[in-house]
């Protein structure tokens, strides 16, 4: 039959409601537990300088772009494939043996990939 005998319903959810279900607090709630922008300024541009200081030493000493780009790959890849969506899972629908197989075999993958991808960054293997 009907919708109704589907467990639909078209009521729109009131922004309450909504705050709610996203798991936010009311907006005079949130800015009180934000940092000073000052403080906020100065994370940005140390964290900036960190991830360009990191980008310039793995790029002069890097053998070759393509042991960079593996490096990235590993390290990059299986966070995006693996471990995010095993993640949101466990956020959205609770624990489940799906997203917790994502999580142990893309972080060991992850990790595994990343220290090999070291280990050829600065122990490059000779081929003749």
């Amino acid at each position: 039959g009907s919708e109704e005998s589907k467990g639909t319903s078209a009521t729109p959810l009131i922004p309450d409601q909504l705050s709610t279900i996203q798991g936010g607090l009311p907006s005079e709630e949130v800015g009180s537990s934000l940092p000073s922008p000052m403080l906020a300024g100065v994370y940005h541009i140390l964290l900036t300088v960190i991830l360009w200081g990191t980008t310039v030493v793995l790029a002069l000493s890097a053998p070759s772009l393509g042991d960079v780009l593996n490096l990235v790959g590993c390290a990059t890849g299986t966070m995006i494939s693996f471990i995010l969506p095993g993640l949101f899972a466990f956020q959205l629908e609770g624990f489940s043996w799906t997203a917790f197989w994502l999580l142990v075999v893309g972080g060991t993958v992850g990790i595994m990939g990343t220290y090999f991808s070291f280990l050829h960054l600065f122990h490059p293997t000779r081929q003749s």
